[in-house]
C-alpha cells in the first residue's frame, strides 16, 4: 500500500475524562446540590473521588472557572458563583450558537466554508513552507476546495499570546464566522477542550465540521484527519533494521512529549515482528520539553544526549521521538567526537528543514494529504453523505546519511508491505 494511502477507522465514542467530570460537577451545581456561594471540595479530594490524577481535575475545574460557574478566591478555595457573578468573557457554546440566527436565510449562489487555525512554525528561522505545518495544510485544503466551482473559503487566523488562554481565540474566530454565515467549518489543531462544544454545534445546526490535527486520540466523534504516529514509529524502526542495525533504542528526552508513547509503541511493534526487543540506553534522562521554542527543545535534548551517548551499544540504531531531539543528539555527538551514520544510526520525525541541512533521516508528515482529505470529507458532507470516519495518514520516510547502511551489517530482507498493518483498517 502506498505510504500516502488513507487509513480509515471507525470512530469509537470518546469523551475525555475531564469533560465527563466537568459535566458531572456542573450537574451538581445546576441541581442545587452545590448552592451558590458554597465552597466546593478541594482538587485532591475530587481527584481521589473520581479516581483520576490532579491535572485531570484541574482541567475540569478550569472550564467552570472560565465561564463564571465557579470563582476562585486565592488560598481560601473555590466557590460556586452566585447570580450575576459570571465572568462575562463570552466564550463557550452558549456564547457562540445565538449568532447562528444572524446568518441570512436567503439563498446564496456559493457554498461558504470557514477554516480556523494558527499559522505557527516549528522552525522560525527558515522559510520552508513545510516548517509551518498549518500553512501547508491550509494551502492544500484551499486547493482541494477549489474543485467545487460554487464554493468559497474564509480563513480566520489564530494569534496566541504567550501564557494566554488557548481556547479563547478559537471561540472568537468561530463567532465571527458564524455571524457572517458559513455552510461548513474546518479547524486546524483545535484545543481538545472545545471539541465537545463543536460536536454540539454540528448536531444542533446540522453543520458539517471537520477537525485536522496531529493527535491520534481524544478528539471526540467529529470527522477528523490526522497522521498515524504509531505507524511512523513502525516505519522508523523497520528502516533501521533494513539498514543492518541490530540494537534499536528510542531517544525520548522529554517528560511532556504526549506524542511519544504512540511512536514508541510502533517501534516496539516493528522489533517484535523481527524477533527483537527495544534496547534501553545506559544514560536515559528525561527533561522538560521547553515547548514551543525549537531551540529550547534542541538544547535540552543536547544535555540529555551527552549522558545517553556515553556508553555506546554495538550496531546501534536510534529513533529520536522528534526532530528537535535528533538535532540535540547530533550536537551532543559532535561534542563527544562521534560521527552520526558511522558510530550510530539515527532517524527522527517531522522532517524540518534543519534535518535536511544536518543530513538526518526523518519521517515527513503528510501535510498536503491532510488538507486534501479534510476538504474531501467536507465536500462529501455538503453533498449529503454521512462522514463519521477518522482518517489517519502515513508519514513518508526520507532517508539521509544519518541512517546510512551500516558497514558490515546484515540488512534484514523484509518488505514493509508484507507485514500486517499495525493499525486495523476499516472502510468508510
Amino acid at each position: 500500500m502506498p505510504t500516502d494511502t488513507p487509513v480509515r477507522k471507525s470512530k469509537p465514542a470518546f469523551v475525555p475524562a475531564y469533560r465527563r467530570i466537568e459535566a458531572d460537577l456542573r450537574g451538581l451545581i445546576d441541581s442545587g446540590s452545590w448552592p451558590a456561594g458554597s465552597l466546593i471540595p478541594g482538587r485532591r479530594e475530587l481527584a481521589k473521588n473520581y479516581g483520576v490524577d490532579l491535572n485531570t481535575v484541574q482541567n475540569a475545574i478550569r472550564g467552570l472557572l472560565d465561564d463564571g460557574t465557579l470563582r476562585a478566591e486565592g488560598r481560601s478555595g473555590t466557590y460556586v458563583a452566585g447570580a450575576g457573578q459570571a465572568s462575562g468573557r463570552g466564550r463557550g457554546l452558549e456564547a457562540v450558537t445565538p449568532l447562528w440566527g444572524l446568518r441570512s436565510d436567503e439563498p446564496r449562489s456559493t457554498t461558504t466554508v470557514g477554516i480556523i487555525g494558527a499559522l505557527w512554525g516549528y522552525n522560525e528561522t527558515t522559510r520552508d513552507p513545510h516548517d509551518n505545518w498549518p500553512a501547508a495544510i491550509l494551502h492544500a485544503f484551499e486547493c482541494a476546495m477549489a474543485v467545487m466551482p460554487d464554493s468559497t473559503v474564509k480563513f480566520r487566523e489564530i494569534h496566541h499570546d504567550d501564557g494566554g488562554d488557548r481556547e479563547l481565540p478559537y471561540y472568537e474566530r468561530l463567532r465571527e464566522l458564524m455571524a457572517e454565515g458559513v455552510d461548513a467549518l474546518a479547524f486546524i489543531s483545535p484545543p481538545e477542550s472545545m471539541v465537545a462544544d463543536l460536536e454540539e454545534i454540528a448536531r444542533r445546526h446540522k453543520l458539517p465540521i471537520v477537525l485536522i490535527h496531529h493527535e491520534a486520540e481524544g478528539f471526540g466523534n467529529l470527522p477528523s484527519v490526522s497522521f498515524d504516529f504509531e505507524f511512523g514509529g513502525f516505519q522508523a524502526a523497520h528502516h533501521l533494521l533494513l539498514r543492518g542495525y541490530e540494537n534499536i533504542s528510542v531517544f525520548n528526552p522529554y517528560i511532556d512529549a504526549n506524542y511519544a508513547p504512540a511512536r514508541i509503541a510502533g517501534v516496539e511493534l516493528a522489533l517484535r515482528r523481527a524477533g527483537r526487543s527495544l534496547r534501553r540506553a545506559p544514560g536515559d534522562l528525561l527533561m522538560p520539553r521547553a515547548h514551543p521554542k525549537p531551540q529550547g527543545q534542541r538544547d535540552n535534548a543536547r544535555l540529555a544526549a551527552r549522558a545517553y551517548l556515553a556508553e555506546r551499544l554495538p550496531s546501534w540504531g536510534i529513533v529520536a521521538v522528534n526532530d528537535h531531539a535528533g538535532h540535540g543528539l547530533i550536537d551532543a555527538a559532535h561534542d563527544l567526537g562521534l560521527t552520526v551514520g558511522v558510530d550510530f544510526g539515527l532517524i527522527g520525525f517531522d522532517d524540518s528543514s534543519e534535518s535536511r541541512r544536518l543530513d538526518m533521516s526523518s519521517l515527513h508528515p503528510p501535510l498536503d494529504a491532510m488538507g486534501t482529505e479534510a476538504a474531501k470529507l467536507l465536500r462529501s458532507m455538503l453533498d449529503g453523505q454521512q462522514a463519521t470516519t477518522d482518517v489517519r495518514l502515513r508519514s513518508n520516510l526520507v532517508a539521509r546519511t544519518s541512517s546510512q547502511l551500516r558497514s558490515g551489517g546484515r540488512p534484514l530482507t523484509l518488505e514493509i508491505e508484507s507485514l500486517r498493518n499495525p493499525m486495523p483498517v476499516a472502510s468508510r
